[in-house]
């Protein structure tokens, strides 16, 4: 490689959205996206029974170099205070990949426990944002992977490029010899970095500017008023689901539901398996406000944000490329036909008629060229107003099974970060036809997380149990 004074500078700007998952992070709230992936270990571990970490640091160390991202650190231009990635000079794997083991007996149980232990950690800014665990002591020789990146650094969607970069779709027991040649870039100048940003804010608002003609502009604004109409009705009250700020400990559970068993209710009742998933989401959270003794139908409407990638397959490589979108929940309906179809009505008004994702996408291409604090500020005043009560992410998967090296994945469990005053985020990764569902909690102000899971389980058979002829037992849930 030529030496570095002949090599040329390189930072990447954050976008508006990226920049804002950094702002609206607190002490309590930690803004890392993640993901519990177990495998069968038994081809893995050695004849002792451990993980052999020198070879698959080894492993590991190859597979990043088709992730740069992962070797990269936060800068700021000076005087803007723009955040810009730059490649990390003192890069050490060894901070990143870590070992860790659960207790006796290996259960289910030992593996949230640690997982939410994990992720109750923030990620350390002056390095880069992503932490690898690899778990072993679980039961039956399998092993775990829970690994954590930053919400500025990926997406739901754009977080597939670390998996498929770790994982093959076949067994290979390869493992590249010595290190990885990879070595960082300079970093611009401050000067440098100042001129870059106002050299790209001119060019960008004029993009701006020449791409919007009289009519998108009046669908861009009417979607953000459509988002601000559904989403301020009020200064609304805490419901069971938020509160007035997040404690600094999370709690996960996770279950599995065949994706036949959705896609049978998709194609019987109607909408799509986003939709199937929102009425199976509003069933439990329905039953879910039944134990807490409150009434569903006397409750202000719940609302879920929706994440909507926006970007195509050749923009997945970084950064956030979505749309937040926001659903109505009907949990005042007691039919479980009925509640997917006002999700089914809800859900196309919002693609078709109200016109969110273009007004998202306005207020992000204006905080990206004006100041970033316009799209974290709207961020807090809807955190704020309880403007929404969960995030629901759906992430579409392989349908073929993945390895680390010989060892084959099983169940990848994904997990989304709980906003301020947010008690619970639910997320779902489809995987060899199955859905697998992560649900991240308030360790204080939403404890019986694994009731509202029982209640998911409850709300999907209701669904099932609506299709004709359908069997009196429903063979599609796993806890």
């Amino acid at each position: 490689m030529a030496s570095k004074d002949k090599v040329r500078a390189y930072s990447d700007r954050l976008s508006a959205l990226d920049a804002s998952f950094l702002d609206v992070e607190s002490e309590t709230a930690p803004m890392h996206m993640a993901c519990v992936l177990v495998f069968d270990g038994e081809a893995l571990l050695d004849e002792h029974g451990a993980l052999p970490m020198a070879r698959l640091r080894r492993y590991i160390d190859h597979a990043l170099d088709g992730c740069e991202r992962y070797r990269q650190r936060l800068d700021y231009v000076p005087g803007l205070r723009q955040p810009v990635w730059v490649d990390d000079e003192r890069f050490d794997l060894d901070f990143h990949l870590r070992r860790a083991s659960v207790p006796a007996p290996g259960t289910d149980r030992e593996l949230k426990a640690l997982a939410g232990t994990l992720l109750s950690q923030h990620i350390d800014r002056s390095r880069p944002l992503w932490e690898i665990y690899l778990v072993d002591g679980l039961s039956d020789e399998r092993v775990a992977m829970i690994i954590k990146a930053h919400h500025c650094m990926v997406d739901g969607v754009g977080g597939m490029q670390l998996l498929m970069a770790l994982l093959r779709p076949y067994r290979d027991t390869k493992v590249p010899r010595g290190k990885s040649s990879w070595s960082p870039r300079p970093a611009p100048s401050g000067l440098g970095m100042l001129r870059s940003e106002l050299r790209y804010r001119r060019k960008a608002i004029t993009r701006l500017v020449r791409s919007m003609n009289r009519h998108e502009l009046r669908e861009r604004v009417s979607g953000v008023w459509s988002a601000v109409k559904t989403g301020l009705p009020g200064w609304r009250t805490d419901t069971t689901f938020t509160s007035n700020d997040v404690g600094p400990q999370r709690r996960l559970e996770w279950t599995t539901v065949d994706l036949d068993g959705v896609k049978e209710i998709k194609s019987s009742l109607g909408g799509t398996v986003n939709d199937v998933v929102l009425a199976i989401v509003a069933g439990a959270a329905r039953r879910y406000l039944k134990r807490q003794g409150i009434d569903p139908e006397a409750v202000d409407p719940l609302r879920a944000i929706l994440p909507v990638h926006t970007g195509g397959p050749e923009r997945l490589r970084t950064g956030n490329q979505v749309a937040m979108v926001m659903a109505k929940l009907p949990v005042d309906e007691p039919s479980p036909r009925d509640r997917l179809h006002q999700v089914v009505e809800d859900t196309s008004e919002l693609k078709h008629d109200s016109h969110q994702v273009e007004g998202a996408k306005l207020v992000e291409d204006i905080a990206d060229v004006a100041t970033q604090k316009l799209l974290s500020g709207a961020f807090k005043l809807a955190m704020n107003a309880r403007a929404f009560d969960m995030i629901v992410t759906n992430v579409k998967g392989p349908s073929f099974p993945l390895y680390l090296l010989d060892a084959r994945l099983r169940c990848v469990y994904p997990v989304v970060p709980l906003m301020p005053k947010q008690n619970l985020g639910i997320a779902l990764f489809s995987y060899e036809g199955r859905i697998h569902w992560g649900f991240n909690s308030d360790w204080e102000c939403f404890p019986a997380v694994d009731d509202f899971v029982s209640d998911l389980q409850t709300s999907f058979a209701e669904l099932e149990r609506t299709l004709p002829e359908a069997p009196e037992q429903v063979a599609g849930v796993a806890g």
